[in-house]
């Protein structure tokens, strides 16, 4: 306004203490916004890697993973061929790969089957076994390249079977050593590749195996 020596204050020079004060509440001011992305980052961290993926538990494990049969095991043929119907069965290997959108895969060192009657099985290849997350630490279980032989006592019949991605069964997993993690393997369909012709082209392979290494086990 003409004539007015009035300044309007906000543009008035600031003495030191006054500047002094204003720079202190600037830099509260970046600490406090500094301090709340820190609290959303941290937030956000239990969410990260949240995506689809397989990874066997124990609680995090990577190792030797053991298994042996609960009562009996059978592999029945259908056609004129050879069944077995054996006391005991167990399997072992290692665990080699696992993480997101992956199957756990454990290749096998051993697989074997005894206590049988009329007939023995001599395995070939043992192969390695594949478990996919459902949920709930659970999982369905597919096997590939195994390869075993089944020879009737009486007659010397002998027929063939291999597992070619073969969808065998279910995981159930198991927190504590107490409950037992357990492969479920109920009539699955083994493709027979070899020997007689009147093993027909399957076996049905059924048997319940529990896990003792890892004494925990879940797939997440």
């Amino acid at each position: 306004m003409a004539g007015s020596n009035a300044q309007n204050p906000l543009c008035m020079p600031l003495l030191p203490r006054e500047a002094e004060a204003r720079r202190e509440s600037m830099n509260k001011q970046r600490h406090l916004s500094t301090a709340l992305l820190m609290l959303a980052g941290a937030a956000l961290l239990p969410f990260a890697g949240t995506a689809s993926a397989t990874i066997l538990t124990s609680p995090v494990y990577a190792g030797p993973i053991k298994a042996e049969s609960e009562g009996t095991t059978s592999i029945h043929n259908s056609s004129l061929g050879v069944s077995v119907s054996c006391g005991k069965s167990t399997f072992e290997g290692e665990v080699e790969t696992f993480g997101a959108s992956i199957p756990v895969s454990a290749a096998l060192s051993s697989l074997t089957f005894s206590e049988c009657e009329a007939s023995h099985v001599t395995i070939k290849k043992p192969g390695t076994i594949e478990i996919h997350a459902t949920s709930g630490g659970d999982g369905t279980v597919t096997w590939t390249g195994a390869e075993l032989t089944i020879t009737a006592t009486a007659g010397g019949i002998s027929c063939t079977y291999t597992t070619s991605s073969t969808d065998i069964g279910t995981l159930t997993g198991s927190e504590t050593p107490e409950g037992e993690a357990t492969i479920d393997i109920n009539a699955a369909t083994i493709p027979r590749t070899g020997d007689s012709i009147f093993c027909g082209s399957k076996g049905e392979w059924t048997a319940s195996y529990k896990i003792i290494t890892p004494p925990s086990l879940l797939v997440d």
